[in-house]
């Protein structure tokens, strides 16, 4: 006689949330048991996943889903449903990509030209996940946010040079 049973996950070492940064290799993985072994299927954000290209890899009986070279469309809800003839289970994790802090510079901002006795505003705009917080330094040391001759927004620097 054989005794089948369903799905069932190992929540000893699970991930909910799995946090990388961008370009590297996620490995979201699905520990799921049974007998017979379950057949297991990715879905992102509900949708099937189509394992075609080099980004996607599947282990372990289908276990353990590998993404290469993460990027901000990565981020998503993966879930693994694993099914035998004794059943059906399914796990979600959530993939959050973060993204080093960039600041697009215009060309020439490197040296900037005022006049004396009026205002300049320097701008800063990073890019990033999650959205990097700003500090602005002049020759190396922060600038004291208490002078009246800066006032300082989100994303930029206004300056009253005297």
């Amino acid at each position: 006689m054989d005794v089948f049973t369903p799905p069932t996950i190992d929540r000893s070492n699970l991930v909910e949330i799995y946090q990388v940064k961008s370009n590297q290799t996620a490995r979201l993985e699905c520990p799921m048991y049974g007998k017979p072994t379950p057949h297991i299927i990715w879905l992102i954000n509900g949708r099937n996943l189509k394992i075609n290209d080099d980004r996607y890899k599947l282990i372990d009986d289908n276990r353990i889903l590998i993404i290469n070279s993460v990027n901000q469309n990565d981020n998503a809800r993966y879930t693994c449903i694993g099914t035998n003839i004794a059943g059906e289970l399914s796990n979600h994790i959530e993939l959050q990509i973060f993204v080093p802090p960039i600041i697009q510079r215009e060309p020439n901002e490197d040296n900037v030209n005022v006049i004396q006795h009026h205002h300049i505003a320097l701008t800063c705009t990073p890019q990033g996940d999650p959205l990097p917080s700003i500090s602005w330094e002049k020759d190396g040391l922060p600038i004291d946010t208490f002078n009246s001759r800066y006032r300082i927004g989100p994303g930029s620097l206004q300056l009253l040079i005297i």
